[in-house]
């Protein structure tokens, strides 16, 4: 082991991150990886290399266990760091699951400036899932974190999103209701048909529009709530998103009504 650590340390020492990058993936393959030795020179390159060198010790990193949180956590929380810096430590953030990585992703969301760090935070907490849906539903108590909230759960794609998410569905912001409803549409869930169907008047063409297109996917249903009736007066409707939407829910149904209708 000595061995490899010597060339990567003497790569490191000359700031040949290409090469350290070579020398890391080579230790990973030893069944005695020396993870607290690896570590600082993976962190290295992290924090001087360029951005391919830094996609690559992406790779590396995870693979060290949780020995890497701490320090992942410091970047990644540091306002003074370089913003591409602590983008690739939240986004590698993701391949673990501890309470203090939510946390602090869920502070970028609620502070930082930087909408390079907003959506890497969201990407992230959708990758981890479960467990920071909790944390997510907080920020759907303030109105100006409400929208990051429901995009982020529409990440997440499980069905504990489900109630946090219908709690907004008549939200004052449009963009809240329409993300919201957009999200519930990926789901068979008894409770969203109904608001579905109660969405498709709803004055914001961007909600009609979500709400149509997740009806339009409802085919299974179509007889049973009879879901030609409710759409096809949208073929009317003034705004032409919504009309094509409209035609496209039907075509899918499949029935002789939508049929009829189109």
């Amino acid at each position: 082991m000595s061995d490899l650590l010597q060339p990567v340390r003497r790569a490191a020492s000359i700031q040949d991150w290409t090469s350290v990058n070579d020398y890391l993936q080579k230790l990973l393959s030893s069944s005695d990886l020396p993870t607290a030795e690896i570590l600082p020179l993976a962190l290295q390159v992290l924090e001087f290399g360029d951005f391919q060198q830094r996609w690559d010790v992406v790779k590396v990193i995870p693979k060290l266990g949780e020995i890497a949180i701490a320090p992942l956590l410091e970047i990644l929380t540091d306002e003074e760091a370089d913003v591409e810096l602590r983008w690739f430590a939240g986004g590698i953030l993701a391949d673990f699951q501890h309470p203090k990585i939510v946390e602090s992703l869920v502070n970028i969301i609620n502070t930082s400036p930087e909408a390079e760090l907003t959506e890497m935070a969201i990407a992230t907490l959708g990758k981890i899932g479960t467990p920071t849906i909790d944390a997510i539903a907080e920020l759907l108590k303030a109105a100006e974190t409400r929208l990051l909230a429901v995009r982020t759960l529409a990440q997440i794609h499980l069905s504990q999103t489900i109630a946090p998410l219908l709690s907004v569905v008549t939200d004052p912001q449009v963009e809240v209701r329409s993300n919201a409803i957009a999200a519930l549409s990926s789901f068979h869930d008894p409770r969203i048909p109904a608001i579905l169907r109660k969405s498709l008047a709803d004055f914001s063409p961007e909600v009609r529009k979500a709400a149509v297109t997740g009806l339009g996917l409802r085919q299974d249903l179509a007889k049973e709530l009879d879901l030609v009736s409710y759409i096809e007066p949208l073929l009317n409707d003034l705004n032409l998103e919504v009309c094509i939407a409209s035609a496209i829910a039907l075509g899918r149904m499949g029935t002789a009504e939508s049929a009829r209708a189109l």
